[in-house]
């Protein structure tokens, strides 16, 4: 885990914190990425903790993530591992989770797609955003940002989906979201 030192001001007072800044993550550094430990910074003068977001690299044996703030530039593909760019720490987080339970980030999107076709009224109007949470024995659960619930899928019907699915790999490494997944994903 390479890194290098820089300065950043404390938010609170304006003390200068230095940080490590990293630019580059593998396999052993998931849980630190997830709870945001390698991420956060604290004045020694008034105890403020801030995290700072910054460009950094997770390489897996089976997956490559760009985790880009603030930028959604494409890069490029590793070979033969999936390869994403994540713009914000939640898509970088969420990303994680979801290759970490090997499950298809693009099956996800189209998951979280009818979950949020399902939903009517002030559940629907009052939806930020939908993320993966977790896997709990047969069920996959989802977050449902705004409106404080939990859905669970159970893993049957995300097995029967992905058997009838087609992928198309995209060419280059790009953020892949509820926006665009549809691309890449063909019910068969």
């Amino acid at each position: 885990m390479s890194y290098k030192k820089e300065e950043v001001k404390c938010p609170q007072c304006g003390k200068k914190i230095r940080i490590r800044v990293y630019t580059k993550f593998n396999e052993d550094n998931i849980v630190d990425i997830v709870d945001r430990s390698l991420f956060e910074a604290k004045c020694s003068k008034c105890g403020y903790k801030t995290y700072i977001d910054y460009t950094v690299d997770l390489e897996t044996p089976t997956y490559y993530l760009y985790y880009t703030p603030a930028s959604d530039k494409s890069k490029k593909n590793i070979k033969d591992k999936v390869t994403r760019v994540c713009d914000t720490y939640d898509e970088f987080k969420e990303k994680i989770l979801i290759f970490e339970n090997g499950l298809n980030d693009i099956l996800i999107e189209f998951i979280k797609t009818y979950i949020k076709n399902e939903l009517k009224g002030d559940d629907l109007n009052n939806l930020r955003t939908i993320r993966f949470d977790s896997v709990i024995e047969d069920n996959i659960i989802f977050t449902l940002i705004g409106l404080k619930k939990n859905v669970a899928i159970k893993k049957d019907f995300y097995d029967s989906l992905m058997s009838r699915s087609k992928f198309k790999k995209p060419l280059r490494a790009i953020v892949l979201d509820s926006n665009n997944y549809y691309k890449y994903h063909k019910m068969g």
